[in-house]
């Protein structure tokens, strides 16, 4: 039950990011909305595959842990980064030189497309910003550290909100999806430092 109410807590943050995100969006437009819309797309392709490497984590950790294999927990974290990089490579080349034809195949509306190439380094930006957080979260759910992941969402949630309220009304759109970005990053940068308390308890 402690477990499940920490993962319910981060998901009710990652919910309402999202919506926000989606929220602000409608209140730019109609034709903004769909872009935002679309190039979100993008970002839940990726989540797609990482996901799929979220999932092995959650399983290896679990086992590796159980057996106090500290050194296999080792190996599959840094192969689970290499793996994660060289997606974030693929994705970022291939976002950099078919965004177009990709949301072709979404929408025929030459007026959104237009608006999604504006903000096209957005969607460059978030597989590297995003691929740790994927990882991260199938490993802590792996060694049951739901309260960390939690806490990592809190501070990625606030971050998202600080930076958009910061400086919407300077960058208006980008700002939005600057938020977005860092709290994409947050989550797996704070991660990354809780991981070492994690580690110390299980050596």
């Amino acid at each position: 039950f402690k477990v499940n109410t920490d993962i319910f807590i981060r998901t009710m943050l990652l919910i309402t990011v999202t919506t926000f995100f989606t929220s602000v969006s409608a209140k730019m437009g109609n034709t903004m909305l769909a872009a935002n819309a679309l190039l979100m797309q993008l970002f839940t392709l990726f989540s797609y595959m990482m996901d799929g490497f979220a999932y092995a984590a959650e399983a290896l950790t679990g086992r590796f842990i159980g057996a106090k294999k500290v050194n296999l927990l080792e190996q599959l974290i840094k192969a689970l980064f290499k793996w994660g990089l060289g997606l974030v490579a693929l994705f970022t080349v291939v976002y950099g030189f078919f965004t177009e034809q990709i949301l072709g195949l979404l929408t025929d509306k030459a007026d959104v497309i237009a608006i999604c190439r504006e903000y096209q380094m957005w969607a460059l930006l978030m597989p590297v910003a995003g691929f740790s957080a994927f990882l991260w979260d199938g490993i802590f759910i792996g060694a049951t550290a739901s309260r960390q992941m939690r806490n990592s969402m809190f501070v990625a949630a606030a971050s998202f909100f600080a930076i958009y309220y910061l400086l919407y009304n300077l960058w208006g759109n980008n700002a939005l999806w600057l938020a977005f970005i860092i709290y994409l990053a947050m989550r797996g940068i704070i991660q990354a430092f809780l991981y070492r308390n994690i580690r110390s308890k299980l050596i």
